[in-house]
């Protein structure tokens, strides 16, 4: 799976669609992270002023900033919380960039969908207390001292019962192969 990530300062380029266009002012875009997918390599890029792609580091962390001359399409996507307290929705938006030697050529909308904000909050409140859960019994005694020695021991016993119906199945294909003439 590709690790592309972009970051854009001016989005004025940018072909939005109307519902989302009140907002675009209103975000701080350095701040935004858009993923990428397409034929370029993995890393960590910025789009300056929305039209020079520039490659800024791999997915080490090692820091490399120079001009990129990619050749290609590039899709990016990302979500945006909405920052207007009184409108309902964030939006998922996707663009399809083509680049010539690192400038961005074309700039295609392709599509955006729109999600509720409760449900969202309510779906990040979800995950928030499934992890909590996860992270209490990880660290509870009785995981710790009885049931990962527990699961150690059944894969133990599943690993032996495992290789001793192979050396059977071996034992069989053996004998059969010296009783038969073939």
């Amino acid at each position: 799976m590709q690790n592309i990530t972009l970051t854009c300062n001016n989005v004025s380029t940018f072909p939005f669609p109307e519902k989302v266009k009140n907002i675009i002012s209103l975000i701080d875009w350095e701040k935004i992270i858009w993923q990428g997918m397409g034929q370029l390599g993995d890393g960590k890029y910025n789009l300056i002023d929305g039209k020079t792609l520039y490659y800024e580091s791999d997915v080490y962390g090692n820091i490399k900033v120079q001009k990129s001359d990619f050749c290609g399409l590039l899709e990016i996507a990302c979500f945006l919380l909405n920052p207007i307290e009184t409108d309902e929705n964030n939006y998922f938006l996707i663009f399809n960039l083509l680049f010539n030697k690192g400038e961005v050529i074309e700039n295609i909308f392709i599509q955006y969908k729109e999600f509720n904000k409760k449900s969202y909050q309510q779906m990040t409140n979800n995950i928030k207390v499934a992890v909590g859960k996860i992270y209490k019994i990880k660290n509870s005694w009785w995981y710790k001292y009885i049931y990962v020695y527990y699961a150690f021991i059944i894969r133990l016993i599943a690993l032996y019962i495992c290789k001793f119906l192979k050396i059977l199945h071996d034992c069989i294909v053996f004998i059969t192969n010296l009783i038969t003439p073939i």
